[in-house]
């Protein structure tokens, strides 16, 4: 195995162990652990939908194979994914649930329709390393109080106008924005 951090499809702060492939891009390894009984699932981070939908394809139908990014979790759940495990949903839980429901009951296009709309809040969740802007967006959201252990730190102010714009923009800030 080997780590990388991957700025083309993971952004600079979601370093993640990718199994050199030797198959095609069918992980092997994952492939005989979900031969393992007590192995019910992998979260699958990759970025890499060939190399998911192949996962899927290889697996037992009992085996989850659960979206890791949740700018791919429509696409996962296309390709037979089952769930995703979030960043965006400690934002907007019940908005990332509908996603999942819409998806596993085969209504693509409004899974598309709240993803599209949602969209700008999983991308600004990354604007500078995670957690710092979901932390920032749920304290102006009222979730939390606003605090940071070193090593991380508050947002720059550039970033946290980037958040501020973005939840002002999905209605998610003020007090009846989420009642």
């Amino acid at each position: 195995m080997w780590a990388t951090t991957d700025t083309k499809h993971c952004g600079p702060a979601r370093a993640y162990l990718q199994k050199a492939l030797d198959l095609g891009s069918t992980n092997p390894t994952v492939v005989r652990l979900a031969a393992i009984e007590n192995i019910v699932g992998v979260k699958e981070a990759s970025g890499n939908i060939t190399q998911i939908a192949e996962i899927v394809a290889s697996v037992p139908d009992s085996f989850l194979v659960i979206s890791g990014d949740d700018a791919l979790t429509t696409a996962v759940m296309a390709v037979g994914g089952r769930g995703v495990i979030s960043v965006v949903s400690n934002e907007a839980p019940a908005e990332m649930a509908q996603i999942v429901e819409l998806c596993e009951s085969g209504d693509f296009a409004a899974a598309r329709k709240l993803f599209t709309w949602l969209l700008p809040l999983c991308q600004v969740n990354f604007v500078e390393t995670n957690p710092i802007p979901v932390k920032a967006a749920m304290a102006a959201m009222g979730l939390m109080e606003e605090t940071y252990r070193l090593p991380l730190v508050p947002p720059s102010p550039a970033a946290r106008e980037k958040i501020l714009r973005v939840l002002q923009h999905l209605h998610f800030l003020g007090a009846a924005a989420r009642a």
